[in-house]
């Protein structure tokens, strides 16, 4: 364990970090803590990526505008950790997956069942809205150009089918893609979907070009394809009160990813408008906001 965590109010690069702010990063360090002990418990990879790892760099936690943690995990050790995460992850705690749940992510989220993080967009859906934690299946990008191109369709149609179902806006495009959908899901099924789905991303796993990224989760990042040894090398850092696997070469991830990673613009790196409760159970808040229509990304 690291430094003591501190609800109490401060400025940390200029920027101050409110106390209700702090209550819901101890939500997800809750989340991290408890991921990171069934990990070891079952000897599973895993390492902190994006913001997360430049958190741990340059603020020794969290970005003080930034409110969620992200980690990763190779596919192999992912699908291990489903295989447990019923039995391990017990409530308060919800592992959700598109498998356990009504959605569409490409990733699984941890969850804490009696908090609340909800986006305007979803208070309609009844499925875990609780503060959470993503952890992204890291797949490996085809080697050929006419592989990835195909790969990349396929990945577009199937995302566009699963995630039009659930998710709709104004838009006639929207719309037409929903009408599209439902039809389709309804035929095949939803889980049948997501796991030919992923069985898409997993195509070239040990027989690509070695670059890794969460593929499932938006295909087109190639800025944030990293190779295998960058990810499998790691070591332990402080992220706040805890230590956290990253990247070993974390200089040369980081600069990939973000280029001069040193330099910064504050309040770029929250979710946006995103309703939070650390004292409601989501199912209660969303009986609330849905006779209010919403408050707009009010951190509570």
């Amino acid at each position: 364990m690291g430094k003591k965590f501190s609800l109490k109010e401060e400025k940390i690069c200029d920027y101050l970090v409110t106390s209700d702010m702090k209550k819901i990063w101890q939500v997800e360090l809750d989340l991290l803590k408890k991921f990171i002990d069934v990990c070891q418990k079952y000897n599973l990879k895993y390492f902190a990526v994006g913001g997360t790892v430049l958190g741990a760099i340059r603020h020794q936690g969290f970005i003080p505008w930034d409110d969620d943690i992200d980690v990763g995990m190779f596919r192999e050790d992912y699908e291990k950790l489903l295989e447990v995460a019923e039995k391990e992850f017990t409530e308060p705690y919800f592992f959700q997956t598109p498998y356990n749940d009504s959605l569409f992510r490409g990733h699984a989220q941890l969850r804490n069942s009696m908090t609340s993080a909800i986006f305007p967009a979803e208070i309609k859906f009844n499925h875990n809205q609780g503060i959470f934690i993503d952890i992204f299946p890291f797949d490996e990008y085809p080697k050929k150009k006419y592989q990835y191109n195909i790969q990349r369709i396929k990945c577009m149609i199937y995302s566009k089918i699963l995630g039009n179902y659930y998710f709709t806006n104004d838009s006639l495009k929207s719309r037409m893609f929903h009408l599209i959908s439902v039809p389709i899901v309804k035929i095949v099924g939803f889980k049948k979907l997501y796991k030919h789905y992923e069985k898409i991303c997993q195509k070239y796993n040990g027989k690509g070009n070695n670059l890794y990224t969460n593929l499932s989760f938006k295909y087109n990042r190639i800025n944030r394809a990293t190779p295998k040894e960058t990810m499998e090398n790691t070591i332990l850092h402080n992220f706040e009160n805890l230590q956290i696997c990253i990247p070993k070469d974390y200089d040369k991830y980081l600069k990939a990813v973000y280029g001069d990673y040193h330099k910064y613009v504050i309040g770029t790196s929250s979710h946006g408008k995103i309703d939070f409760n650390v004292d409601i159970p989501y199912k209660e808040y969303l009986k609330e906001l849905r006779k209010v229509g919403g408050k707009n990304g009010k951190k509570i």
